[in-house]
């Protein structure tokens, strides 16, 4: 209950980032040490070295973890976790992408509201979460699915970060 009372606050109330430059590699590498991945998981890393991101560490880190915790519950019998970093001419693309079994067209289309989940103990706020996360970092994300190949999160992030309004 705490727990949801909590996610329920977050989403809820504004969110001011603190910029500051970010290593990608070392923020993935942080996450996934919070983790304890199940030995029938392989987990994959693409990062492009040298790849930095003007963010808000603490509220990056928080949407990468809903992301990927959502991307470990989606293989319970194992699979592939995949987290590939680039950085083009004007964004830097964050892509998590696991081999669980999808999800229906119906079901992707309502992932990022709130209160929305296909899981017995899901409070239905992780992925809005990481979706308010992201944009307040001006950023974008999108969700891509395949049912029974797996479902992918694209986090594109810009190089250049102004504060609308200002």
């Amino acid at each position: 209950m705490n727990r949801i009372i909590t996610d329920l606050q977050d989403y809820a109330r504004p969110v001011k980032t603190t910029l500051v430059e970010v290593d990608a590699a070392d923020l993935l590498n942080e996450v996934l040490s919070s983790f304890e991945i199940p030995a029938t998981i392989k987990v994959i890393t693409d990062i492009q070295p040298g790849t930095n991101i003007k963010a808000d560490r603490s509220l990056l880190r928080r949407a990468l973890t809903n992301i990927i915790t959502n991307a470990l519950q989606a293989m319970p019998d194992g699979g592939r976790l995949s987290i590939k970093v680039q950085r083009g001419e004007k964004t830097v693309q964050i892509k998590v992408i696991d081999s669980g079994e999808g999800v229906k067209p119906d079901v992707a289309a309502k992932i990022f509201n709130p209160l929305f989940t296909t899981r017995a103990k899901g409070t239905g706020l992780g992925l809005p979460i990481a979706k308010r996360l992201v944009e307040a970092h001006e950023g974008n994300i999108k969700l891509t699915s395949e049912l029974g190949k797996g479902t992918s999160i694209l986090i594109e992030l810009p190089l250049g970060h102004h504060r609308r309004g200002s």
